[in-house]
């Protein structure tokens, strides 16, 4: 049953699944493992007064790169980006940034717009975060490299991914 889902996942083009199961659920733990479920952690719920561990399966690692011709639109796209979020993040934020691959005119890129936002310190960081959570940006952890906190937001025929530096 598991395996369909992920199928289905795919289709829809999800990129994460997280799945929880008590630690003494052997058998549910082999299957999520199985099927690409990475441990992040183990966390106690108080409403029921358990345990649960708490995996993660990336479904956009199995996912096709698509790399398009340069495009000059991907400089507007982030220059509408950045207004957006430049109208929330203005108090904390030093600068908006486009980089990556879109942002060198006549480079073939995916169509993903990388963001960075620099900001002072990492005392702007929380406030920074929850004003983008405010325009459905979606926080997704610092990925393993402290001092940078990474987001995303699907949004019709584009992606764009942000960092924040402090």
């Amino acid at each position: 049953m598991l395996r369909l889902i992920l199928l289905t996942d795919k289709t829809n083009e999800i990129g994460k699944l997280l799945l929880t199961c008590s630690p003494q659920n052997e058998a549910s733990n082999k299957t999520i493992i199985s099927n690409g479920g990475k441990l992040t952690q183990t966390i106690f719920v108080e409403m029921v007064q358990e345990e649960r561990n708490h995996y993660w399966i990336d479904l956009s690692e199995n996912k096709k790169i698509n790399v398009e011709r340069y495009n000059p639109e991907w400089k507007n796209w982030f220059e509408s980006l950045q207004s957006t979020a430049w109208a929330v993040v203005k108090p904390w934020a030093l600068s908006i940034e486009h980089v990556g691959s879109t942002a060198i005119e006549g480079l073939s890129a995916k169509p993903i717009i990388d963001i960075d936002i620099v900001v002072e310190n990492i005392k702007a960081l929380g406030p920074t975060i929850s004003a983008l959570e405010s325009i459905g940006y979606l926080h997704r952890g610092n990925l393993g490299i402290e001092g940078r906190e990474r987001r995303f937001v699907p949004q019709p025929q584009l992606t764009s991914t942000i960092c924040m530096f402090a």
